[in-house]
């Protein structure tokens, strides 16, 4: 039996955080270890996000994105037919107060990892779609700090 990145954070999802059952927490444990391992093999075009010197960077700095997307509401970029773990982003992040992707990108890498509710692959999941939806700007042609756009 196989499940991918986003099974896997469903199910994640449908565990208390707290539990007085061993059993749960035994489960809830090798979940998160499943998605751990999932994400080290994931895609590279990640790598500036779990580099540790890009915390206070912004989004957007990595992220080539064309206006139509920035201004595109997050309701449209999750449309209500995708998977379950697009629906919950959408839900949480509508309900965080973020319109717009543009006000995604506005926030600092650091700043993204912290959203409540929303865990390591629900992230990757907010990144993939984000890159589906655009071209990546290359960190090395960027200083730390240094905005791309001039």
């Amino acid at each position: 039996m196989e499940l991918d990145l986003y099974e896997l954070q469903y199910l994640l999802s449908r565990f208390p955080d707290k539990s007085d059952d061993e059993r749960v927490c035994l489960l809830r444990r090798k979940i998160e270890r499943w998605i751990e391992e999932e994400l080290k093999q994931s895609d590279e075009s990640l790598n500036w996000f779990k580099d540790p010197l890009n915390q206070h960077t912004a989004l957007k700095e990595f992220l080539e994105i064309p206006y139509n997307i920035r201004s595109m509401s997050i309701r449209e970029l999750f449309p209500i037919y995708e998977k379950p773990i697009y629906i919950r982003l959408r839900n949480i992040l509508t309900r965080r107060g973020f319109g717009v992707v543009e006000d995604l990108l506005e926030l600092t890498v650091y700043q993204f990892k912290c959203l409540r509710g929303v865990g390591v692959s629900g992230q990757i999941a907010i990144l993939q779609t984000l890159l589906g939806h655009t071209t990546q700007a290359d960190p090395h042609d960027m200083e730390r700090g240094e905005n791309l756009h001039g």
